[in-house]
C-alpha cells in the first residue's frame, strides 16, 4: 500500500514537471521588442536568435534603428518587425537556402532570389495577354517600390518586375484587371439581309460622332460571305453587334434582288462583264440573271436566284478591288554648244577720170555692213534712202568692224573689214512627273501655245488682205499608259515629246520649231531607272566666198573673201522611272514629301511668306 502511494507520487511529480517544461517552451517563445538607437548589427544578432534564423551581415549594413512594441511577438513575428524595420533603413533579406543575407536594396535587384516572406525581394516576369506592355509600362512604374526595377519585354509582350513581394502581388493584382479588357479582340458578324459594305458605310458614320462607346473599333466588309470583320474590345463590340443584328432582322431582304455598292470599281464595266458570263451560273430550269447598274451612286442591282446569287457576289467582291497607281518621273538633260566664227572684207575701187578702169567692188552677203550704200551716202549727201540704209547697216552690226581708204587721191579706194567670234552654251534640264492609274492613260502638256501661219490671201486687187493661223503647242509632253504585272514589274507604253521656238525663218515672219520624240512600250522593275533614248549631233558648217582668181591668192586673197564657220555640239537624253503606289500611305508618303520640298523652297525664298496653304492639316 505505502508502496503504491511512492509510485504514485513519482507519477503526479512527472506531470508537474512536463506541464512546466512545456510552459517553458511557450514563455521562450514570446518576445517584447524594444530597442532604442541601437546598433543594426546588435539588432540584428538578437533576431537571430529570437527567430533562430542563420543571417549574414554584409559589411555596407550599417546604421541604427529604433523598434517600440507593446506587444507580445512570436518567433514569426519579430521576424516580420525585423523585415520591415531594414526595409525602412534601405536594407533587405535574400533567402539562400537556409541562409539569409542582409544585402542593400539596390543590389537586391540584380540578386537570385526567393521570395518566402512578404517583405522579401523577388523578380517576377508579368505576361499581358491583351494590353501592350509598353502601354503599361508608365501606368504601373509610380506603384513600384523605391529600388524597384521595372522594364518591358516587347518580344513576349511582358514586364520584368523586382520588388517586395506584397508589392509584385498588389500589382500582379491589378496587371489583371487591366488585362482583361481586349481591345484586340476580332469579331466576325454574319449578316442575313443587310449588306456588309452598307453596314461599315453606318459604323463609319457612327465612329464620326466620337462617342466614347463605339469609337474605337475598325470595321472591314467581306462581300463573298456578306460579313463584318470587326476589331473592338468587349464593350464596344457588343454594341455593334446588337446595333448590326436589330438592323439585319429589320431589313427587306428583297427575295433573289440585292443592292451591291461598290468602292473602286465602275458599276457600269462590271456590270457589262457579270451579264456577258452570267448565263453560265443559271441552270436549265433556272432564269437567267439580270444585273443593271446606277450610276449616280455606283451599285449593282442584281436579280437572281439564291443559289446564283452567292456565285456573283463572289465574282464582283474579285472585281471590286483597290488598284495601284504608278508614279512615273522624268528627267529630260539636253545639252547644247555653238561656236561661230566670221571674217569678211569688202572693197571698192575708184579709178581716175580719165583711167581704164573707172569703178570696180567686192560685196558678200555676210549679214556685215553695207560698204556699197555707206559710201553712196557720203557721196550724195542729199539722198535720205541712203543714208538710212547705211546707218541701218552698221547698227544690226556685230563684232569688230574697220574701214580703212583714200578718198583724195586720184585713184579712190575705201575698204571695210568685220570679224566676229560667238559662243553659245545652254544646259536645259527638265524633270516632269505624273500619276496614272494601273492601266489607265494619262498625259501631261508642259509649255505655250504659238501662233503658226497657215495661209495668206491678199484679195482683189490687193484689198482687204488677211491671214490664217492655228495654235501649235511647243514645250514638253508626256503621254503614259502603265500596266502593273506581278512581281513588281510595270510595262509602260509612253510617247515623250519635247519642241521648242528656233527663231524666224530668214526673211519670213515665219517661225522655225525642234520637235524631239519618243514612243515606244518598255518593261521595268518598280523604282528602277531606264533611259528611253539619246541624241547625239555634231553638226559642223563651213561656208567661203570670193572673187574669182583674186580669192586664191594667198595673204592678199583674204582681202577678196569673206568666210564663216559655225559648229553645233547637242547631247540629249531622256530618263524615266516609274514608282508603284500600292496604297494611300504610299500616295501620302509621296504628297508629302513633295509638298514639304516646295514649302521648304518658299521659306527659304521669303521666310516671313505665311501665304502657303496648310494641306496636311484635318
Amino acid at each position: 500500500m505505502q508502496k503504491s502511494k511512492i509510485n504514485n507520487f513519482k507519477s503526479l511529480l512527472a506531470l508537474v514537471a512536463l506541464c512546466l517544461l512545456v510552459t517553458n517552451v511557450e514563455a521562450q517563445e514570446t518576445f517584447t521588442l524594444n530597442y532604442l538607437d541601437a546598433d543594426i548589427s546588435q539588432v540584428t544578432q538578437d533576431i537571430s536568435k529570437f527567430a533562430n534564423k542563420t543571417l549574414i551581415l554584409d559589411p555596407r549594413v550599417k546604421g541604427r534603428v529604433t523598434i517600440f512594441s507593446d506587444s507580445i511577438l512570436n518567433a514569426n513575428q519579430v521576424w516580420s518587425v525585423y523585415l520591415r524595420t531594414i526595409q525602412a533603413q534601405g536594407f533587405t533579406a535574400i533567402s539562400d537556402g537556409n541562409i539569409i543575407r542582409i544585402i542593400p536594396e539596390n543590389d537586391a535587384t540584380r540578386d537570385l532570389n526567393v521570395g518566402i516572406n512578404s517583405a522579401d525581394t523577388v523578380t517576377k516576369v508579368l505576361t499581358l495577354k491583351n494590353r501592350s506592355a509598353g502601354e503599361m509600362l508608365p501606368q504601373i512604374k509610380p506603384l513600384t517600390g523605391r529600388q524597384s526595377h521595372l522594364s518591358s519585354i516587347p518580344s513576349i509582350n511582358s514586364l520584368l518586375l523586382v520588388d517586395i513581394k506584397s508589392n509584385i502581388e498588389r500589382i500582379e493584382t491589378l496587371l489583371k484587371e487591366l488585362d482583361k479588357n481586349n481591345t484586340a479582340d476580332i469579331t466576325i458578324i454574319k449578316l442575313e439581309n443587310l449588306s456588309s459594305i452598307e453596314a461599315v458605310r453606318i459604323l463609319d458614320k457612327l465612329k464620326a460622332q466620337n462617342n466614347p462607346t463605339i469609337n474605337n473599333f475598325i470595321a472591314v466588309p467581306f462581300s463573298p460571305s456578306n460579313s463584318v470583320i470587326l476589331s473592338a474590345d468587349l464593350v464596344v463590340t457588343n454594341n455593334i453587334s446588337r446595333t448590326l443584328k436589330t438592323l439585319d432582322r429589320d431589313a427587306l431582304s428583297g427575295g433573289s434582288i440585292t443592292v451591291m455598292y461598290l468602292k473602286y470599281a465602275k458599276a457600269e464595266e462590271v456590270a457589262a462583264i457579270i451579264s456577258t458570263v452570267s448565263s453560265r451560273f443559271a441552270s436549265e430550269d433556272q432564269s437567267k440573271p439580270v444585273i443593271t447598274s446606277h450610276r449616280e451612286t455606283n451599285s449593282l442591282i442584281i436579280s437572281a436566284e439564291e443559289s446564283t446569287l452567292d456565285v456573283i457576289k463572289n465574282l464582283v467582291a474579285k472585281l471590286d478591288i483597290r488598284r495601284a497607281q504608278v508614279l512615273v518621273e522624268a528627267i529630260i538633260v539636253e545639252l547644247s554648244e555653238t561656236a561661230a566664227k566670221s571674217l569678211g572684207v569688202e572693197t571698192i575701187f575708184k579709178g581716175s577720170a580719165d583711167g581704164d578702169i573707172p569703178i570696180g567692188l567686192s560685196r558678200f552677203q555676210d549679214g556685215g555692213p553695207d560698204l556699197l550704200a555707206i559710201a553712196g551716202s557720203q557721196i550724195e549727201s542729199g539722198n535720205a534712202a541712203l543714208s538710212a540704209q547705211g546707218v541701218s547697216s552698221l547698227l544690226n552690226t556685230q563684232g569688230l568692224i574697220a574701214g580703212l581708204g583714200n578718198l583724195n587721191g586720184s585713184d579712190s579706194f575705201v575698204g571695210i573689214i568685220r570679224a566676229i567670234a560667238e559662243d553659245q552654251n545652254s544646259n536645259i534640264l527638265s524633270t516632269p512627273s505624273i500619276i496614272a492609274m494601273d492601266n489607265e492613260p494619262a498625259s501631261l502638256v508642259i509649255g505655250q501655245e504659238i501662233p503658226i501661219t497657215t495661209g495668206e490671201s491678199l484679195g482683189s486687187s490687193n484689198a482687204n488682205p488677211f491671214r490664217t493661223t492655228s495654235r501649235q503647242e511647243v514645250g514638253i509632253k508626256l503621254s503614259i499608259t502603265p500596266q502593273i504585272n506581278e512581281g513588281n514589274s510595270v510595262i509602260l507604253k509612253i510617247k515623250q515629246e519635247v519642241s521648242g521656238v528656233v527663231g524666224p525663218l530668214t526673211g519670213t515672219t515665219d517661225l522655225i520649231t525642234n520637235k524631239r520624240s519618243i514612243e515606244t512600250t518598255v518593261l521595268v522593275d518598280n523604282n528602277q531607272m531606264i533611259v528611253l533614248g539619246g541624241l547625239i549631233d555634231d553638226d559642223l558648217q563651213e561656208n567661203v566666198s570670193r572673187v574669182p582668181i583674186l580669192g586664191s591668192i594667198p595673204l592678199l586673197g583674204r582681202l577678196f573673201r569673206s568666210s564663216a564657220e559655225s559648229r553645233v555640239q547637242r547631247n540629249l537624253m531622256v530618263f524615266l522611272r516609274p514608282t508603284i503606289l500600292s496604297d494611300a500611305e504610299d500616295i501620302s508618303e509621296l504628297s508629302n514629301a513633295k509638298y514639304n520640298f516646295i514649302t521648304a523652297e518658299q521659306l527659304l525664298r521669303d521666310p516671313n511668306n505665311k501665304t502657303i496653304l496648310d494641306l496636311t492639316r484635318d
